[in-house]
């Protein structure tokens, strides 16, 4: 990936997605390198302001006492960030959910229209494609990508896996009609079809995991820009 320079950046927030806090609350490894990245580039001036975006995986079968966005805002505190530049999006259970809930609580009261979004680099191509089709072609997101610590096969397995992911991600969007930045669908699908938060969801998590494990990985190469 190649470097764009600070001085070409000016986005109105750095978006930090969570990646799971541990059953007492804490944060787990990669959450607290994404805040601490997330943090740097605060410092950076890239932006006045992040958005920590995350309740708890929705795998859990207990939710911790604290979530994960709570987490990486006190940990953020510790490094310098102010109150004032700290903004917490905590009902999210998934990366869609991250973008969702960011746009209707955040982009669109404020206007904010050019998002740095912070995700580990093996999630970075499912987040990037995730937060592009719900948010809409009105707003522009960039990378910043926060190294997880995997490597080798362990890192090549959970690329594999995001891939299938996103193969049942865009499926889904299909099988719905849902179209790219339609806020009035994603709400509509949230509430009445979303494995999380429907009553009778369209989708249970055996389901999903069958739908993964059966995907064709999805071929889209990765995101090429990133501010490191």
């Amino acid at each position: 990936m190649k470097r764009i320079s600070d001085s070409q950046k000016n986005f109105d927030a750095i978006v930090v997605l969570g990646a799971g806090n541990l059953p007492d609350g804490s944060l787990n490894v990669d959450s607290a390198t994404r805040a601490r990245k997330a943090v740097e580039l605060f410092k950076r001036g890239l932006a006045d302001r992040i958005i920590f975006s995350g309740s708890h995986a929705m795998r859990l079968e207990k939710v911790p006492p604290v979530s994960e966005a709570i987490g990486m805002a006190k940990l953020a505190r510790t490094l310098g960030m102010p109150d004032e530049s700290i903004y917490i999006e905590e009902k999210s259970q998934d990366t869609f959910s991250n973008a969702y809930f960011v746009k209707v609580d955040y982009l669109i009261p404020n206007n904010w229209k050019h998002i740095l979004i912070v995700a580990a680099e093996f999630h970075s191509l499912r987040a990037m494609y995730i937060f592009n089709y719900v948010l809409g072609s009105e707003y522009r997101c960039e990378l910043a990508v926060s190294d997880s610590g995997l490597r080798g096969y362990e890192l090549e397995q959970k690329i594999m896996r995001e891939r299938k992911v996103l193969a049942v991600i865009k499926q889904m969007f299909i099988n719905q009609g849902i179209l790219e930045g339609d806020t009035a669908a994603f709400q509509d699908y949230i509430k009445t079809k979303h494995t999380a938060y429907a009553e009778q969801p369209v989708y249970t998590l055996d389901k999903i995991t069958e739908l993964v494990a059966k995907a064709e990985p999805d071929p889209t190469p990765f995101p090429a820009a990133d501010v490191e």
